[in-house]
């Protein structure tokens, strides 16, 4: 099971990745891993997932609303890896001690790393004017950058390093 987190808070909306790439990231997870998705969301990220999910070939799950932060951490601890970007919840999947792919775009992800105890892979584009916090950046191509297929070859890596350790 992969819990995906496509929402940020309202005010760094400019870390989100796209939905049509979540989406296509969902789908391929479904076919090529046998994955089982489930997608979490905060107050006022239910409509973007919704959105999301209309735009997959797969079936998925939409969590129910969760109450507080132990409820989400709760459907993190019982998954067996977290995907979305730099944001509040990617980071209580960690410290739940459930793999995370998070993916880095205006943000420092030296500063803002997931858990360093815990196995990750941060995918990010090396570009010059990142990291920036720039809330009104335009062309936001630190995030639109990052393609799919990068991001399904972190979550494959991940998995493998957790399995290898497993046996």
């Amino acid at each position: 099971m992969i819990a995906i987190h496509p929402g940020t808070s309202k005010k760094t909306l400019y870390k989100r990745w796209n939905i049509s790439y979540y989406a296509t990231i969902a789908d391929k997870l479904i076919d090529k891993l046998h994955a089982k998705i489930i997608w979490t969301w905060g107050p006022g990220e239910l409509e973007t997932v919704e959105t999301i999910v209309d735009r997959m070939n797969r079936e998925s799950i939409i969590a129910c609303k969760t109450e507080n932060l132990r409820q989400l951490a709760e459907i993190f601890r019982k998954s067996n890896l977290f995907l979305g970007s730099d944001s509040g919840p990617m980071h209580i999947a960690s410290f739940v001690k459930t793999p995370v792919v998070a993916i880095y775009g205006p943000t420092d992800p030296v500063v803002n790393a997931p858990y360093e105890k815990n196995p990750h892979i941060m995918v990010r584009k090396d570009l010059l004017c990142s990291p920036c916090r720039n809330r009104k950046c335009k062309s936001l191509q630190c995030m639109n950058m990052v393609m799919p297929d990068e991001v399904f070859d972190a979550v494959c890596k991940l998995l493998e390093i957790k399995n290898s350790k497993a046996n």
